[in-house]
């Protein structure tokens, strides 16, 4: 007779520690998220004077529509857009608020879109140098 081959004792499986989920952090209750701080006049002039040059490819005075200007303004609200036109329209020599010269070719969104600081409403904007 050979002799058989002896069998090795198979090694045992430890269990692998459990590991306990970590507790969910969530947000104290007493702390508030403030919402985001609106730009300053001279931040809020800026980002309007980016936005139009985004537009206009980096061109001056071309004629930009409001409606795609608070578009490229989306992450302002547009009690913020307008201050901003307000300021451009009370005293800014660089920058002029005009209207369509044909009121029946605006759209609704165009309608939407204008500013009426005194009733009378605007559509375009155009910045110089």
């Amino acid at each position: 007779k050979t002799p058989s081959p002896k069998k090795t004792p198979s090694p045992k499986k430890t269990p692998s520690p459990k590991k306990t989920p970590s507790p969910k952090k969530t947000p104290s209750p007493t702390k508030a998220q403030s919402p985001k701080k609106p730009p300053g006049p001279k931040q809020l002039r800026a980002r309007i004077e980016a936005a139009y040059l985004a537009l206009t490819g980096g061109e001056r005075a071309r004629p930009v529509r409001l409606s795609a200007l608070r578009a490229e303004l989306a992450d302002l609200d547009r009690a913020t857009v307008d201050a901003g036109l307000l300021a451009i329209s009370s005293g800014d020599r660089t920058a002029r608020l005009s209207q369509f010269s044909d009121p029946r070719s605006l759209d609704d969104a165009e309608r939407d879109a204008a500013f009426s600081p005194a009733g009378e409403p605007f559509h375009i904007l155009r910045i110089q140098s």
